[in-house]
């Protein structure tokens, strides 16, 4: 699955638009520091379980943290997996001059 469709799942639920893009642009942010060398693999797990908290608590202010932690670990594992695939993409496009990258 790739990394869209895991944010949209992600936010889906959250009326704010503007909250909504806000959470887009964090994410691209965070996918930008690791496709750049910012972040290395364990930070970039480590960005990623706290952004998908972040998230999961602003879409469910009544939860508490700890019943909404299982799913942002599934939910950055998930995130991490999908950011891995695309920056090898398109590492590998521009190495190889087979892509637009």
């Amino acid at each position: 699955m790739g990394y869209q469709t895991i944010l949209l799942d992600l936010i889906r639920g959250i009326a704010d638009a503007s909250l909504r893009t806000s959470i887009a642009r964090a994410f691209t942010s965070i996918m930008e520091g690791y496709r750049y060398g910012v972040l290395d693999d364990r930070k970039l797990r480590a960005v990623l379980a706290e952004f998908c908290l972040d998230v999961l608590s602003m879409k469910y202010p009544t939860k508490d943290v700890e019943e909404l932690r299982p799913e942002a670990e599934r939910c950055s594992e998930e995130l991490y997996y999908a950011v891995r695939v695309a920056t090898l993409v398109d590492r590998y496009t521009r190495a190889s001059g087979t892509g637009v990258g």
